[in-house]
């Protein structure tokens, strides 16, 4: 029985300790609620879940919603810390 409690530890115990304790120190450098601006060109309703989803996330939070890209450059940079923005570039090509 002895023999079987140095395997034991290593294969069982030991990542359970190590998967609880490790993270606590970056627990506090998760990024949460980080304001973005989405521009929903396609309107749909499954646009709008994805948006309203993604808003209920901790992750991040929905500060702008534009209909194309230009009202969101036009609305979002002078406020509400949106400083940024990526765009595909089979988009800005004008391939769809």
């Amino acid at each position: 029985m002895l023999a079987m409690r140095g395997p034991f530890a290593i294969f069982v115990m030991a990542p359970l300790i190590y998967g609880v304790f490790y993270p606590q120190p970056y627990l506090g450098q998760i990024l949460r609620k980080i304001p973005i601006a989405v521009v929903d060109n396609d309107l749909s309703d499954l646009s709008r879940s994805i948006v309203q989803t993604l808003d209920a996330s901790g992750a991040v939070s929905v500060v702008l919603r534009a209909n194309t890209l230009a009202e969101g450059a036009c609305r979002g940079r002078p406020r509400r810390g949106v400083r940024g923005g990526r765009y595909p570039a089979r988009h800005r090509a004008g391939r769809a």
